[in-house]
């Protein structure tokens, strides 16, 4: 099967396209009985594919399905990927072109529910390579990324740097593009671009000395077995 995700921005002519393709997966513990769910209140689902049919990816979504916020936690990891691959997603999307570089291994672990997304990325990647479209130049001064690349030193290697996730849910978008908005988050981070949400988890991490409440914290993110 086929999962497409499309992001319209208004300034471009034709959406971002993401695609995961020969997708399969199971379901467990998925049910709708209040005394089921009372016995056992997570679902999990679990699903491997192609990122644009080339990068072999998979994932784990952990429903909670009593809670009153929609709480989920999402694992995702993929081996290699090359980054130029991306671009019928990131040149309309976001103007932006990744002329070079490789991801050799990348682990994504998020909490999220109707109002945000908190969770950290580790992108092991090289040779990054990154261009503004300029012949978008305009429209991207008015949304401030010309801005931002000007003032951002963008990390053309990473082996050890962790990015931390920040995504505002939007209730009027999809939900696979919450998790795409959360992943991107990460990946945005490790490079080098943060907005001041993640600065701030960044600072608290930071903060926190003790190496085992540290990993206490990293847990929440993570998808324990069933």
């Amino acid at each position: 099967s086929y999962i497409g995700i499309e992001q319209l921005n208004p300034e471009a002519a034709v959406p971002g396209l993401l695609t995961v393709n020969d997708v399969s997966g199971r379901v467990i513990n998925f049910t709708n009985d209040p005394a089921d769910i009372a016995r056992n209140n997570s679902m999990l689902m679990t699903a491997t594919g192609k990122l644009m049919n080339i990068a072999d990816v998979s994932g784990k979504i952990k429903y909670v399905m009593d809670s009153p916020t929609d709480e989920f936690i999402c694992n995702f990891k993929s081996d290699t990927i090359h980054l130029p691959d991306l671009n019928p997603y990131l040149e309309n999307a976001i103007f932006a072109k990744i002329n070079d570089g490789t991801v050799s291994a990348a682990q994504v672990n998020f909490r999220s529910d109707n109002t945000e997304s908190r969770g950290e990325s580790h992108i092991v990647y090289r040779d990054l390579k990154l261009q503004v479209n300029k012949r978008d130049s305009v429209q991207q001064r008015r949304r401030g990324l010309l801005s931002l690349l000007a003032n951002t030193v963008v990390r053309t290697k990473n082996t050890r740097k962790i990015g931390y996730i920040y995504a505002k849910c939007d209730p009027g978008r999809s939900f696979a593009g919450y998790w795409v908005r959360s992943i991107l988050s990460g990946i945005k981070a490790t490079a080098g671009f943060e907005n001041k949400e993640q600065k701030g988890e960044r600072k608290f991490v930071k903060k926190v000395v003790d190496v085992v409440m540290r990993r206490k914290l990293r847990q929440e993110y993570i998808i324990e077995e069933f």
